[in-house]
């Protein structure tokens, strides 16, 4: 995880700018939607959620929007790393305790769903499963509710992990992965070997961070089930996250400060934000929510 550095302000690009009661320079209306250390995003239809890395109170929180207060739904032990939702209940990992967790997105009891496990780092869940990525070696997955872990495939070192339509996608210094949530062999899902960072889907495609050795960063797509890899962006400095609304791709860069977007057809990307320090990142129909380690957890349309 890239840690803060300071810096000042938010800018959108826009014909015209206009202040934000939040101290922001922006384009529309941008809001402060909370203070901390805003990592990993994810959003529903009413509601935001986070990972707030602030040292001595790591926990996940959510905010229902357009201006609910922010509540708390668990504190971890150790160091929550990662997060999803999906069916009124919210997925997380405790990296260095090697916990998987879940509790209701209304708030309540904290259900244990794995220990003992080798630094969860990424988690994805779908209609039947949740599943995660063991840094120290496999992809693993419970049945929902309850089931007890297992291990679907070996995977040394993965760093992210995303499932649609029945399969698993998961990335490593090999590229990216694809595997049936059944389990079974995993297999390459392009022609890109190199080391996969952050992934996101739609319906048509996988898109993810590529951090080739000694060369910048870039963004690649392919096509669900395996094919070859299209070149999005590239010349990218540090690129932490990514997201996409199936219509554009948006990334964040930390050490240049900006949140870029691009189609998922190609083209010149765009600096769409320009922050301090951009980390997480989730998109919905119309906003983009963006975790900021200097200014917090921030709310823009797109």
């Amino acid at each position: 995880m890239t840690l803060a550095r300071c810096a000042t302000g938010l800018l959108l690009s826009a014909v015209a700018l206009l202040r934000c009661s939040t101290g922001v320079s922006c384009a529309g209306a941008t809001v402060k939607l909370a203070s901390g250390l805003p990592a990993a995003i994810a959003v529903d239809a009413t509601t935001v959620y986070w990972v707030d890395e602030t040292l001595g109170d790591k926990s996940v929180k959510k905010l229902v929007l357009p201006d609910g207060a922010t509540t708390t739904l668990a504190k971890a032990p150790q160091d929550i790393c990662a997060l999803a939702v999906a069916a009124g209940v919210v997925y997380f990992t405790d990296v260095i305790n090697g916990t998987v967790m879940s509790v209701p997105a209304s708030g309540g009891v904290i259900t244990t769903i794995a220990s003992g496990e080798a630094s969860p780092v990424a988690i994805a869940v779908d209609d039947t499963s949740v599943y995660w990525a063991n840094r120290g070696g496999a992809i693993r997955a419970a049945k929902l509710p309850g089931g007890p872990p297992v291990t679907l495939a070996p995977a040394p070192g993965p760093e992210s992990i995303a499932v649609a339509a029945g399969t698993i996608y998961f990335g490593g210094a090999y590229g990216v992965m694809q595997l049936p949530v059944a389990g079974g062999a995993a297999t390459p899902l392009s022609d890109r070997t190199s080391n996969a960072g952050a992934i996101a889907l739609d319906a048509a495609s996988v898109y993810w961070i590529d951090h080739p050795i000694g060369l910048p960063d870039r963004v690649y797509k392919a096509p669900h089930g395996g094919g070859p890899s299209v070149l999005l962006a590239t010349g990218q400095d540090e690129l932490e996250n990514i997201a996409t609304d199936g219509q554009s791709v948006y990334f964040t860069d930390p050490t240049r400060g900006a949140v870029f977007k691009v189609a998922v057809g190609g083209g010149e990307p765009t600096a769409l934000c320009t922050s301090a320090n951009p980390l997480g990142i989730a998109v919905d129909a119309s906003r983009l929510y963006l975790g900021d380690f200097a200014l917090g957890l921030l709310i823009a349309p797109k």
